[in-house]
């Protein structure tokens, strides 16, 4: 999920993340999402955490863009 940072704060991201959650509740058999976000993006962290997600681990040089890496938080949110 990736929200412009000219559209950041408006509750775009939350509202996204809020409909994603309501349509995976409702999967009887769904019993847990796990996502990554970028280590430094406390935006995007803490409206996660805000929903209910939780740190479950760091993935060291996950990604490299232009090259530079960058580590991924893993988070974990218990549906059942």
């Amino acid at each position: 999920m990736y929200v412009p940072l000219e559209r950041a704060g408006i509750g775009l991201g939350r509202a996204l993340l809020q409909a994603l959650l309501a349509r995976a509740s409702a999967l009887p058999g769904l019993l847990q999402i796990d996502l990554t976000v970028t280590a430094g993006n406390r935006r995007a962290q803490a409206l996660y955490e805000h929903c209910g997600f939780t740190g479950v681990g760091l993935w060291p040089r996950a990604i490299l863009v232009d090259g530079i890496y960058h580590d991924k938080v893993r988070m974990q949110l218990q549906l059942r």
